[in-house]
C-alpha cells in the first residue's frame, strides 16, 4: 500500500503542476492492480478538467458502489450533473449531503447553482449567503449564474 500511496501522491503533484494526461496514467495503472474508491474519483476529478464528464460520472458511480459513505465523490458527482444540467439530481445528491451532515463552500455553492437553475429562488439565496469564499461570484458567474445583489 505505501507503493500506492507514493503514485497516488506522484500523481496529485502532477497535476498541480499541469501535466494531467501523466496523472491519468498513474491512476490508471493503479487501477489496474487495484480498484480504490479514492483514486476513482481523483481519475474522475482530471476527466471532468478535460470535459470527459460522461467517463467521469461512470468513475465516480463505481467508487460510490465501494464506498456509499464517500461525501467528495457524491459531490464531484453532484457538480458533474450540475455541468451537464441535470440540475435535480444533482440537488437530491446534495441535498442528501446536507441532511447528513456535510458543509463545505463546494456544498453550498453548488446548491445555489441547482437551486437557480431549478427556480427555487429563496432557496437559492440562502445556499448563497452560507458560502464564505470570496470567489463565489465567479464561480456561479462559471455555471451561468448571476450573484444574488
Amino acid at each position: 500500500m505505501d507503493q500506492v500511496n507514493e503514485q497516488i501522491k506522484r500523481a496529485l503533484e502532477l497535476s498541480k503542476s499541469g501535466n494531467i494526461e501523466d496523472a491519468i496514467s498513474i491512476y490508471k495503472e493503479i487501477l489496474e492492480d487495484e480498484e480504490l474508491p479514492e483514486v476513482m474519483n481523483n481519475l474522475a476529478n482530471l476527466y471532468r478538467m478535460k470535459g470527459l464528464v460522461s467517463e467521469a460520472i461512470e468513475l465516480y458511480e463505481r467508487a460510490l458502489k465501494m464506498d456509499p459513505s464517500f461525501s467528495e465523490a457524491k459531490l464531484n458527482l453532484a457538480a458533474s450533473f450540475l455541468e451537464i444540467g441535470r440540475f435535480g439530481e444533482a440537488m437530491i445528491i446534495l441535498e442528501s449531503l446536507r441532511e447528513n451532515g456535510y458543509e463545505s463552500d463546494e456544498l453550498y455553492l453548488a446548491l445555489a447553482v441547482a437551486y437557480n437553475k431549478s427556480h427555487r429562488v429563496s432557496d437559492f439565496i440562502s445556499a448563497y449567503k452560507k458560502v464564505k469564499r470570496s470567489d463565489k461570484d465567479e464561480i456561479l458567474k462559471n455555471y451561468g449564474v448571476t450573484p444574488p445583489k
